[in-house]
Formats: C-alpha cells, structure tokens, sequence
C-alpha cells in the first residue's frame, strides 16, 4: 500500500493493537457525509485519534528523486495537530467504537457514487451480520446476479469496514478485498484482521 498523493483527507488515524502494524485509514467526508475510507501504509503516518502528524516524508509521483512532501491531510482538520473537527469526528468516533467493541452499529451518513447495481450489493452487505460470513455467490443469490459481478461492486466499496465488504469471502479461502487478491498482501491481512476481530463479539454471546 502506497500513499495517494493525489488525495486529501479529513482524518487520518491508527488503530490500537494489531492493526496499527498493518494500516493506516484515510478518511474523506463531505459536509455530514462519509465518503471514503482508504487503507494507508502505516510507515507513512503517526497519530492519536484526534489528532494527526508526518512521521516519514512521502516522495511524490512527479519527482521521485529527492523531492518530497507532506501526506495531503486536510488543512482544516489537521494543521498542526489540532483535533479533528466537523463530520470527520464523528466518523473517527464511531470507527473507535467498532475497534472498541465488534458487535458496533454504525449510524453514519453514507455517500456511496456507484451504478444502480454496486448500490444494491452495498445494500445488501449492510444487512450482514457481525461474525457472519457470505460467499460471493451467497450474495449473488439474493440479487440474481453473478459472483464475479458482486466481487466487483465489493472491489469498488468506497467505504470499507462501514459496508463490511470483509464479511463476502471466497468458497475456499477469503477472495479478494480492496482490489488486491495476493494472500499475502496487506490489504488480505486486513481483511483476517477485520474477521477474526469480529469473532471476539460471537465469542462473547
């Protein structure tokens, strides 16, 4: 995972334990609504929950000799270390929970961009419940549609975790998840990571 310097975010943070070793989350909202939550090379940034600061330089794509810059986080919610403000803290608040306690409900406004289709699927992964895993073909059945097609809408997921994506899973193994389908790629480890924190809440029902 390699750091977009084409994007801004309203929030980066870590998350406590495990996790911090594997990812960082970006965070975009617009006015009172998420609309993305991407995964971040954890090298790259340090936080608190609120607050935000660089710890490594990040070589930007157009100069990849010496130049270098600050990971792109939103003025307004991060200069120089304030905390985090607006809609932003809310989501913060929320995912804090979720790492907190699996059984989490997220209650946030959703701006989800895709076709009449990928909303459907996005739809339909809300209703999944924690520590429940769908195959793709599971999920398929519901929509009469394809396996290969819902893979693709859960590859587009603007906003993982919050649409629990990890939750659709392979027939032999975890699929893919955020695009990447190496096992041994981060983005497959986050996807373990996300299900077996999600176990701890069956475990104690």
């Amino acid at each position: 995972m390699e750091a977009d310097t084409d994007r801004s975010f309203d929030a980066v943070i870590t998350v406590p334990g495990t996790f911090s070793g594997i990812a960082s989350l970006g965070i975009r909202v617009d006015n009172n609504t998420l609309v993305g939550i991407e995964f971040l090379d954890p090298d790259i940034i340090e936080t608190s929950v609120f607050e935000t600061k660089v710890k490594t330089a990040v070589t930007t794509k157009a100069n990849t000799s010496t130049a270098n810059t600050r990971h792109p986080v939103n003025q307004g919610a991060n200069k120089n270390n304030k905390p985090i403000t607006g809609y932003a803290k809310e989501v913060v608040n929320q995912l804090e929970h979720y790492f907190k306690d699996p059984g989490w409900c997220f209650t946030l406004n959703l701006g989800k961009e895709g076709t009449a289709f990928q909303q459907r699927v996005w739809n339909k992964l809300q209703d999944i419940p924690h520590n429940k895993k769908y195959t793709y073909g599971d999920v398929a059945k519901l929509l009469s549609s394809s396996p290969r097609a819902v893979g693709g809408a859960c590859r587009s997921n603007p906003v993982p975790i919050v649409v629990p994506c990890h939750r659709v899973v392979a027939v032999n193994g975890l699929g893919g998840f955020c695009g990447s389908k190496n096992k041994n790629s981060k983005k497959l480890q986050i996807k373990q990571w996300l299900l077996e924190h999600e176990k701890k809440d069956g475990a104690r029902r």
